[in-house]
């Protein structure tokens, strides 16, 4: 049904193109035959009216040579009555219109000595053609005929200037002295030459619709037989190679353009089954080992259709393994384009992500499935469940920087802290304070109370510290008793505010019935002369030991220049 509906506007466009095409290129050699048809016409009638201007200067001459004078003038009035003469008139070769005075009567008596012609009664003077006329003296110079074409009133005219010869039998009467004698002017109208032309044009405009209709049905005819027919042919077969038929092939013969498309399309329809066979023995192949795998499989097409999943795929994702057939691989992962996007764009080989689903993390691993001849036929997914295996390193992240006991950050990770924040203080040049802090008699906490009792009193003067801490301070257990608080951007009268309140809260504290107290030893980084953590350490550390000697229970700190 579909091929029927594209046929027609096949047959419609290749009419449309085919007359295009014949009229522009024929539409040249028609003007060219219509303007040769015109010019012809007008040539054959500018040498029938030469004829018709030689018969009247003949005829003048005949009458002149014969002495009947009046006898011309009537004979060119004469000629005006002819139809389709627009004017006659003959001329002096001033251009003033002859046989309507006595000059030339006067001046022929006077050459030949006797009253030869009779005077008659002198006309108005009347001047046909002004006297500097180009053609008149164009004529006159070279005694020739001169034509041209001139619309006079919105009439066409064909215009003829002929000189009237002095020829020698007429020199008896008129003399020698001049070759020209006369001019006669003629003038016929165009207006039939014009019909015939239009006439002939319009004749010829309808034959050549004619021959284009008839070429052009000629031509479709062909195409119909070359070209519509095996196209119909050939569609059919593409149409049921879609539906799945793919042992069928197109017919192939013939050397033309239409051929190679058939004999193309069947070499695709031969490596679509290729591909498909390779894709079918890849996907035994994978049946067998993904079938068992402990990770989860799932394989897809190039559009990512999803064609094969393995239970554990299913276990993973928490559903049943055969209903992910028949869906798109983003949809079973359930993030939309993201994985979409990432998917399409794999370079040859595999590609690795981490993928977060129903509070589960999944490592996703992508792979290219091509076939023998190395084409892309699909892709598959591999992923796990490492949700547990995250867990266990963030736990063990966490042990590797937490002390377990406090809470606080252990040594070590004081250690990566104060070299980061002195570099920073430094940099920035701002103020960067240390407090060390010991509880005071610790030992004989857990002489007389026991161990258990100790590590309570280690907590809670922990939780102490770590709550009158800003978020940007860094507290850590120093070990055993010890506990050390980095202060940035801190100045020395801010550290010492800090670390009384600290020694008062802890005072005031009753732990199990156990009271303590701690000993505070602060540090300015600018005390420091190479800037590095051991010095500063060193210096809270002399500070603390003042405090232990001085009666502990109590904060010191060297003042420093706030200048240097």
């Amino acid at each position: 049904m579909r091929n029927k509906q594209k046929l027609p506007y096949i047959s419609k466009q290749l009419t449309v193109v085919i007359s295009i095409v014949m009229v522009l290129g024929m539409l040249p050699m028609l003007w060219l035959f219509i303007d040769n048809q015109k010019r012809e016409i007008m040539a054959s009638n500018e040498a029938a009216m030469t004829k018709v201007t030689k018969s009247i200067i003949e005829n003048l001459h005949s009458i002149m040579i014969a002495g009947y004078a009046d006898i011309s003038r009537d004979y060119a009035n004469g000629l005006k009555m002819i139809p389709g003469i627009s004017h006659v008139s003959i001329t002096r070769v001033d251009g003033s219109e002859a046989f309507l005075d006595n000059n030339t009567i006067d001046s022929v008596n006077a050459m030949t000595g006797e009253d030869s012609f009779y005077p008659r009664d002198s006309e108005e003077f009347y001047q046909v053609i002004k006297p500097n006329d180009k053609v008149l003296q164009e004529v006159i110079g070279t005694n020739k005929i001169v034509k041209y074409y001139e619309t006079v009133n919105g009439e066409d005219r064909l215009t003829f200037m002929a000189p009237i010869e002095n020829q020698k039998r007429c020199q008896t009467c008129h003399g020698e002295d001049h070759t020209v004698r006369g001019i006669l002017k003629i003038s016929t109208s165009q207006y039939i030459t014009n019909q015939i032309a239009e006439d002939n044009r319009t004749n010829t405009i309808v034959i050549f619709a004619i021959s284009i209709i008839a070429i052009t049905l000629a031509a479709l005819y062909n195409i119909f037989e070359t070209l519509i027919n095996p196209l119909n042919t050939l569609t059919g077969t593409m149409r049921r190679v879609a539906d799945g038929y793919l042992h069928l092939r197109a017919p192939v013969h013939g050397q033309d353009e239409l051929t190679d498309i058939a004999r193309n399309f069947n070499v695709m329809i031969h490596r679509i089954e290729r591909s498909n066979e390779a894709l079918e023995q890849e996907r035994t192949k994978l049946l067998a080992i993904v079938q068992t795998n402990q990770e989860g499989v799932v394989c897809a097409d190039i559009s990512g259709l999803i064609v094969l999943a393995n239970p554990a795929a299913g276990d993973i994702l928490g559903v049943n393994a055969d209903s992910l057939i028949g869906k798109m691989f983003d949809e079973c992962l359930g993030s939309g384009g993201q994985i979409k996007a990432w998917f399409n764009d794999l370079p040859d080989g595999t590609n690795t992500v981490l993928h977060k689903l129903n509070n589960k993390t999944l490592r996703v691993a992508a792979h290219i499935l091509t076939d023998e001849s190395g084409a892309l036929v699909g892709r598959s997914l591999r992923f796990e469940d490492i949700t547990q295996d995250l867990e266990a390193k963030k736990r063990l992240e966490t042990l590797s920087t937490i002390d377990p006991l406090t809470g606080l950050f252990n040594r070590h990770y004081f250690n990566v802290a104060i070299t980061h924040e002195i570099t920073r203080s430094v940099a920035d040049n701002e103020p960067l304070n240390l407090l060390m802090i010991d509880i005071d008699f610790f030992k004989k906490v857990n002489d007389t109370y026991g161990h258990d009792a100790g590590d309570a009193v280690l907590v809670e003067t922990s939780n102490i510290i770590n709550r009158l801490i800003r978020t940007n301070d860094v507290a850590c257990r120093f070990g055993g008793e010890e506990f050390i608080v980095l202060l940035p951007e801190t100045p020395i009268e801010g550290a010492k505010i800090l670390a009384e309140r600290m020694r008062k809260e802890i005072q005031k504290a009753v732990i199990n019935d156990i009271k303590i107290t701690v000993s505070i030893g602060i540090s300015d980084l600018r005390q420091t002369t190479s800037k590095n953590p051991d010095e500063l350490i060193r210096l809270a550390d002399e500070q603390l030991y003042i405090a232990k000697n001085n009666g502990r229970n109590q904060v010191c700190y060297v003042e420093v220049d706030n200048d240097d």
